[in-house]
């Protein structure tokens, strides 16, 4: 990703402390030490198989999406580029109407690499310690080196907390989806989104509290993407996923996905440079 070394350099350099978006975020329980069952060897997609007991620390995450008028923000006070909202947003001839509707609705257009900086920047705005490692080299391509998986500062979810939480976490009950076995409780998705996204939070919540799970948004994690990698991990301690790739994992769908293609354990892929589809992200963050 390119960009000048003037924008990336504000991103990191020029925010200050007296600003905070204040997330509402939910404690998500640790799995105990048995672990929960992730996967799914039904699926005519091979990559959500084999099951396989992976095992959780406890964490917070975003009981929403995070949404336009908070990724704005981030974008006006650093110089980073705003994200696109056309074809998935209402308009009408009023701006400040427009306005209004755009900043209910979660964010998309969002690339991973974008993702992972806004955690970054709100991380340093709140006195929180940044998680992801990041450089700037000196003709303005950012890249991404690594983690501090002890700091508690802002992140995005792996795989394995992602499809934890969408099934309920402890407080599980069994659902087909996230929070009902009516897709239409708890989801924008093809059938009633009229091709649009939404306002966060109008659906049905899950068991823990967390809204739109399915549908609306997919939402980008952080490991990188691999067909095999559920198959062949041996690591079931808080895994992230595979060392390397050339993609990143989303989850979740979206508005235009229809019904006969939602499972909590639908895997999707895209390169983390490219922001190609209406795909955003939640924010979550270490308990300590």
């Amino acid at each position: 990703m390119k960009n000048s070394i003037f924008i990336l350099f504000l991103i990191f350099s020029i925010v200050t402390n007296s600003y905070s978006q204040n997330p509402k975020m939910v404690l998500v329980a640790g799995t105990g030490t048995e672990g929960y069952t992730m996967g799914n060897i039904y699926s005519k997609t091979p990559d959500e198989g084999h099951e396989h007991t992976v095992v959780l620390d406890a964490f917070y995450a975003g009981k929403f999406e995070v949404t336009f008028k908070e990724f704005d923000f981030f974008c006006k006070s650093t110089g980073f580029p705003i994200p696109s909202d056309q074809g998935f947003a209402s308009e009408t001839s009023n701006k400040e109407i427009n306005k209004k509707i755009r900043d209910s609705l979660p964010v998309i257009n969002v690339t991973w690499i974008g993702a992972i900086m806004y955690c970054n920047w709100l991380s340093k705005i709140d006195n929180l310690d940044q998680y992801y490692i990041t450089e700037l080299d000196t003709i303005g391509n950012f890249s991404f080196k690594g983690i501090k998986a002890e700091n508690n500062g802002y992140r995005l979810p792996t795989e394995a907390e992602w499809e934890w939480m969408a099934n309920g976490g402890a407080k599980k009950k069994g659902y087909a989806f996230s929070g009902s076995n009516n897709i239409y409780e708890i989801a924008w998705i093809k059938e009633n989104s009229d091709a649009k996204t939404h306002k966060i939070g109008t659906k049905k919540a899950n068991e823990l509290g967390i809204y739109d799970l399915n549908g609306n948004a997919p939402e980008w994690c952080y490991d990188y993407y691999s067909k095999s990698y559920y198959a062949s991990n041996k690591n079931k301690d808080n895994p992230k996923g595979p060392n390397n790739g050339s993609s990143r994992v989303y989850r979740g769908g979206n508005f235009n996905t229809p019904k006969q293609n939602y499972r909590i354990t639908r895997r999707y892929k895209l390169t983390q440079s490219e922001n190609i589809g209406p795909i955003g992200f939640r924010l979550v963050k270490n308990k300590n």
